[in-house]
């Protein structure tokens, strides 16, 4: 069986990577990976597991997505893994003929229980902000100003 950890980031980063529109996918790993009664905190705000579904499925309407774990902790005892995240999304609209990005940076805290013989997020605290990509501009080559 897989660790805690590696539980985690595989499941979590099948929600929030992707390579384009993949909602029927999205839906059945979202399900697969919460429990329908499951306690979600976001950004400090209670919320449903339908609002919560409805919020991260709303990044699928990006180009594509990755995910970079910066750290993860875990407590095998507690059920919990804890961790710091990147996500890099491209999205679908140019910026001076370059793909703008978004970066969400997300500190995320799960509680890992087995519910009818399967593991599932059972209480998720999750924190994020988001901030566009620097655009870089190239100068012009052999122009007078």
């Amino acid at each position: 069986m897989t660790s805690l950890t590696e539980w985690a980031q595989s499941n979590l980063n099948a929600l929030f990577e992707h390579s384009g529109e993949q909602e029927d996918t999205f839906s059945s790993q979202f399900n697969a990976t919460f429990s329908p009664n499951a306690s979600i905190l976001m950004n400090h705000e209670t919320i449903s597991v339908d609002e919560y579904k409805k919020r991260i499925s709303q990044t699928l309407v990006t180009a594509s997505s990755s995910v970079e774990w910066k750290d993860v902790l875990e407590d095998t005892e507690a059920g919990v893994v804890a961790g710091f995240l990147v996500i890099t999304r491209t999205m679908k609209f140019r910026i001076r003929a370059a793909p703008a990005k978004n970066y969400t940076y997300i500190t995320i805290s799960a509680k890992i229980a087995q519910e009818g013989g399967e593991r599932r997020i059972v209480n998720l605290v999750h924190t994020f902000t988001s901030k566009a990509a620097p655009i870089h501009i190239q100068p012009v080559q052999g122009g007078e100003a």
